[in-house]
């Protein structure tokens, strides 16, 4: 899995929405397993899984990159 062709605004756009896509995987998930449906609930850790490993990749290899290249290890923002 490689990061995302895309440009940082677009990439930021599409890390929000699937911020929001996977707060709904997450309650979902929760009402499975208080439900103890731990059949459907291992469906959804398996949805879950996709977006969480693309969405690290691309934090990673692109947000975190930029921050560094932006304002260094140092933290120049507050000089």
């Amino acid at each position: 899995m490689r990061p995302r062709r895309l440009e940082l605004p677009s990439l930021l756009e599409t890390l929000v929405k699937e911020h929001e896509e996977v707060r709904t995987l997450l309650k979902d998930l929760s009402a499975l397993i208080s439900d103890n449906k731990f059949l459907a609930a291992i469906d959804k850790v398996k949805d879950l899984k996709s977006y969480i490993d693309q969405h690290v990749i691309d934090e990673e290899a692109k947000v975190l990159k930029f921050l560094l290249d932006t304002y260094g290890r140092e933290n120049r923002l507050g000089q």
